[in-house]
C-alpha cells in the first residue's frame, strides 16, 4: 500500500509551459481535475506560483461549481481570511476592512461572481439573471488591479477566473506584469517612482465624471475635472515592494482612470505623466490570453494589471455573442 501511495504523484506528468511573451504566466499541463489532485502536486503548483509564475492557467477543467472553484482558488493565498469566506452569516458580520465580492454574487457562494454576457435561467441560485458587461467595457480597455486602493477594503492577493462559455472571436483578457513594468523603467527613474503616491477614487469613474480613450492612456480634456468627495479618496504608492523572504520583485501597479492626481502635484501634470507611463512602460508589455472553455486561471492581483478586451468584439457577432465565466477575489489578511 505504501508503495502505491508513493507512486501516485508520479502518475501526474506535471508541466509548466511559459507564455511565449511573458515568462511570469504559465500554462499547467497534466492535471485533469483540480478538485482531485494529491497534496504534493498542489504544493508543486503553489511553489511555482510563488517563485516563478504568479499566473497559472489550468486547462480543460470541466463542470466545476462555484463552491469548488472558490475552494481551489483560495489555496494559493496562505494568508487568506477564512473568517471572511464564511457565507452563512449576514454581511454585517464581516469587519469593514475584510474584502467582499463587490459584484453580483451567487446566493450560497458570495465570493464568486458571474461575468460576461449570458442569461442564467437557474444556475446555483441565480434565476433569470442576465449577466452583461458594463457599458465602459464594451468599447474600451480599463487597466486595473482588482480592489486596488479601495478606501475601506484590503486589496486581495488572489483573483481567479473559470471560463465556462467562450465566444468564437473576442472575449480575451490582456495582462501586464507589474514586475516586468518595473524592470523596464530606467534605473534613474526607479528611485523617483518608488516614492510616487497617487490619490485614487472610484467616484468620478462610477458617476461618469471621468473618461479615457480606447487604450486607457489619455483622459478626455473636454470633460471637466470634478473633485471627488473626501470619503471616496484613498492614497496608494504606484510601486508595491515585496514583503521579506518573498520571491516577488518590486511591482508597478496602477489603475489609470482611478487616479485623481499625484500627491503634491496638479491634475494636468498627473494626466500627462499617466499618458507617458501607460504608452512607454505599460502597453509595450501587454500580453493577450485567448481563453478556451474549461480554463481556470489563478493570478497574483498585486503583481498584474489586466483588462478584458472590448466586449463589442464578440457582442456584435450574432453567431457567437455569449461569454460566461466565474470570477473570485480571495479575501486576504496580507497588507500591501
Amino acid at each position: 500500500m505504501f508503495y502505491i501511495l508513493f507512486l501516485l504523484p508520479l502518475c501526474y506528468s506535471l508541466k509548466f509551459i511559459q507564455h511565449p511573451l511573458e515568462s511570469r504566466i504559465s500554462y499547467v499541463e497534466g492535471i485533469r481535475d483540480v478538485r482531485n489532485i494529491p497534496d504534493s502536486v498542489l504544493q508543486q503548483c503553489k511553489i511555482h506560483f510563488e517563485q516563478k509564475s504568479p499566473m497559472l492557467i489550468f486547462k480543460n477543467q470541466k463542470d466545476i461549481t462555484p463552491k469548488e472553484f472558490l475552494e481551489f482558488s483560495k489555496q494559493f493565498d496562505e494568508n487568506r481570511d477564512e473568517e471572511a469566506l464564511i457565507t452563512n452569516k449576514n454581511q454585517s458580520y464581516w469587519q469593514m476592512n475584510q474584502m467582499l465580492q463587490p459584484f453580483d454574487q451567487f446566493p450560497e457562494c458570495k465570493h464568486v461572481a458571474p461575468r460576461g454576457n449570458y442569461f442564467l435561467k437557474n444556475y446555483y441560485g441565480c434565476k433569470k439573471l442576465q449577466v452583461e458587461p458594463s457599458s465602459y467595457f464594451k468599447d474600451k480597455y480599463l487597466w486595473h488591479a482588482d480592489t486596488l486602493a479601495h478606501n475601506t477594503k484590503r486589496m486581495n492577493k488572489i483573483t481567479a477566473f473559470y471560463v465556462i462559455k467562450q465566444p468564437l472571436i473576442g472575449g480575451e483578457t490582456d495582462f501586464i506584469s507589474g514586475e516586468t513594468i518595473y524592470e523596464n523603467i530606467p534605473d534613474e527613474k526607479k528611485e523617483l517612482y518608488n516614492n510616487v503616491v497617487v490619490e485614487v477614487s472610484r467616484e468620478p469613474f462610477l458617476k461618469e465624471y471621468s473618461e479615457m480613450d480606447y487604450s486607457n492612456s489619455q483622459f478626455n480634456d473636454k470633460i471637466k475635472f470634478v473633485k471627488p468627495s473626501k470619503e471616496s479618496l484613498s492614497c496608494s504608492r504606484v510601486v508595491i515592494m515585496p514583503k521579506e523572504k518573498s520571491f516577488a520583485k518590486p511591482s508597478f501597479i496602477i489603475s489609470p482612470i482611478l487616479v485623481q492626481r499625484i500627491k503634491g502635484s496638479t491634475v494636468k501634470k498627473t494626466r500627462k505623466w499617466i499618458e507617458y507611463v501607460v504608452n512607454n512602460y505599460l502597453l509595450p508589455h501587454r500580453v493577450t490570453i485567448q481563453w478556451k472553455e474549461g480554463d481556470l486561471a489563478i493570478f497574483n492581483n498585486k503583481l498584474f494589471i489586466h483588462s478584458s478586451t472590448p466586449a463589442n468584439n464578440y457582442l456584435n457577432n450574432k453567431f457567437s455573442n455569449e461569454r460566461f465565466l466565474l470570477q473570485t477575489f480571495i479575501p486576504t489578511k496580507e497588507d500591501l
